[in-house]
C-alpha cells in the first residue's frame, strides 16, 4: 500500500512559505532606504504626518511586492485620540485629517506614477457615520448614512453612489 503524504506535503509547503515571508520582510519594511523626495511625498518630513506617512509608504512597498490585501489604521485609540470624537468634532477631525491627508494623497500619487493604481483598489472609510442631529454632548454613531471613497482599481472618478433623505438620517437610494 502506498502511504498518502498529502497532509505532510501541505504542512511543509506552508512552513516554506512562512519562511520566505519572514526572510523577505526586513527588506520590504525598510522604508528608510526610500529617496528623500518620496519620503516628502508621504509627509515623512512633518511631525504630524510622519506616522501615517510611514504606514502609507509601507503599503506601497507591499503592493509592489505582490501583497494582495493591506489594511492601514488611523486612530484606533480610546477617547478623543481617534476619529470617534464625541467631544470637539472640529478639533478632533482637523487633527486626524491633518495627520492623514498628505500621506494618503502621496500614496495615490505614488501608486499612479508607478503604474500600480490601475490594479490597486484603495478604500477609505470607517464603520459608521454620525447622526445629523445633536444628542446630548454630541452626535451619536449612525449606520444609515456615512461616506467612504475609493480610488484606483478601475473605479471611475467622480461617481457618487447612494443618497440619504434631506436630513442625512435614512438611506433612500442604494
Amino acid at each position: 500500500e502506498r502511504y498518502d503524504n498529502t497532509n505532510l506535503a501541505a504542512r511543509v509547503a506552508s512552513y516554506e512559505l512562512a519562511y520566505k515571508m519572514q526572510a523577505s520582510a526586513p527588506e520590504a519594511v525598510d522604508v528608510d532606504k526610500e529617496p528623500g523626495h518620496i519620503k516628502d511625498l508621504y509627509g515623512m518630513d512633518g511631525s504630524n504626518t510622519e506616522d501615517f506617512g510611514r504606514k502609507c509608504l509601507l503599503a506601497r512597498r507591499l503592493v509592489e511586492r505582490g501583497v494582495r490585501f493591506i489594511q492601514i489604521y488611523s486612530g484606533g485609540h480610546h477617547n478623543d485620540n481617534n476619529w470617534d470624537a464625541h467631544g470637539d468634532l472640529v478639533k478632533n477631525h482637523s487633527y486626524h485629517a491633518g495627520n492623514t491627508d498628505k500621506p494618503i494623497a502621496g500614496l495615490l500619487k505614488d501608486l499612479k506614477q508607478r503604474g500600480l493604481l490601475d490594479e490597486t483598489l484603495v478604500v477609505w472609510g470607517g464603520e459608521f457615520g454620525r447622526t445629523p442631529m445633536a444628542q446630548g454632548n454630541g452626535r451619536d454613531h449612525h449606520i444609515k448614512g456615512f461616506s467612504i471613497w475609493m480610488a484606483g482599481g478601475g473605479i471611475k472618478g467622480g461617481i457618487s453612489y447612494g443618497n440619504t433623505d434631506e436630513l442625512g438620517y435614512n438611506a433612500e437610494e442604494n
